[in-house]
């Protein structure tokens, strides 16, 4: 897949739903998810394609560089 790139977004497996419905099976599904996402993460076989990482009093300049699109990738708030 020369020139296409997928990018897989954990908000993006419908969380709300299993949580709005109290799903039992859904949330535990998710917790697994949760878990192998972050194992190809920490294995470095995914791309958290973090940018920047930002103290909490520059977040306003971060979310209209975001909105601009001014930014390739995420932007995360160091709340400590």
């Amino acid at each position: 897949m020369l020139g296409h790139v997928l990018f897989i977004s954990y908000h993006e497996i419908a969380l709300g739903a299993g949580h709005q419905s109290n799903d039992m099976v859904a949330q535990k599904d998710y917790a697994v998810i949760g878990d192998q996402m972050l194992y190809l993460v920490e294995e470095g076989n995914l791309d958290t394609m973090l940018t920047e990482v930002v103290r909490l009093e520059e977040v306003p300049e971060a979310l209209i560089r975001l909105s601009e699109r001014h930014v390739k990738g995420k932007i995360v708030a160091k709340l400590k």
